[in-house]
């Protein structure tokens, strides 16, 4: 057996073990249902841009957002796999995903998708210094009540990912309270209840 087979051989150990990256998530429209997805193979992935870049359609903006369309279902195709087996494919055709799927669940799921794979390479996109301080203006000079649809739905999986300790240590230490405290300048210890 050669090392390519081995690799390939082990992933699928792997799967099998359930020791992969995968993220389980449920479905937004039926809560009761949870699928698995898995991060793709540069041949799956090519294969999945192959069925997309086949779309006949216009070189115009609908479509071009037709093939990106394409391409999140043949992706997610490959990706979403049963929560108890993660070498096993959940679907067996886009048709069979489109007709099982609704437009909300794609949408998260690819999100999901990509955040999942952001995380198991996060060097790859990494932002300068530069960029992250012009994405803070951008955040604190933008009119967040004017958001809605999809601006909104990205905001909220953003802030969801922070965390809630994050967004509570935040609001701890912010001015608001940190001013209404009492401090004592003084270094000398307050006596204790034995001391008294």
């Amino acid at each position: 057996m050669g090392t390519a087979e081995k690799i390939i051989e082990r992933r699928l150990d792997r799967m099998r073990q359930g020791q992969a990256t995968a993220e389980v998530e449920n479905l937004l429209t039926d809560p009761d249902i949870r699928v698995a997805l898995v991060p793709l193979t540069e041949a799956e992935y090519d294969l999945a841009m192959e069925s997309a870049v086949k779309m006949n359609v216009p070189e115009t903006l609908m479509g071009n957002q037709a093939r990106d369309r394409q391409l999140s279902r043949e992706t997610l195709l490959r990706a979403i796999r049963e929560p108890d087996d993660l070498t096993k494919q959940m679907f067996e055709d886009v048709e069979q995903l489109n007709d099982a799927l609704d437009h909300t669940d794609i949408s998260f799921l690819i999100d999901v998708y990509f955040e999942m794979c952001d995380r198991s390479s996060p060097s790859i996109d990494g932002l300068s210094e530069t960029e992250i301080e012009d994405v803070k203006k951008v955040l604190q000079e933008m009119d967040w009540n004017v958001l809605s649809g999809k601006q909104w739905y990205a905001l909220k999986r953003f802030l969801s990912t922070l965390g809630q300790q994050q967004l509570l240590a935040k609001l701890l230490g912010s001015s608001s309270t940190s001013q209404s405290t009492l401090t004592n300048d003084e270094t000398e210890l307050t006596p204790s209840a034995d001391q008294s």
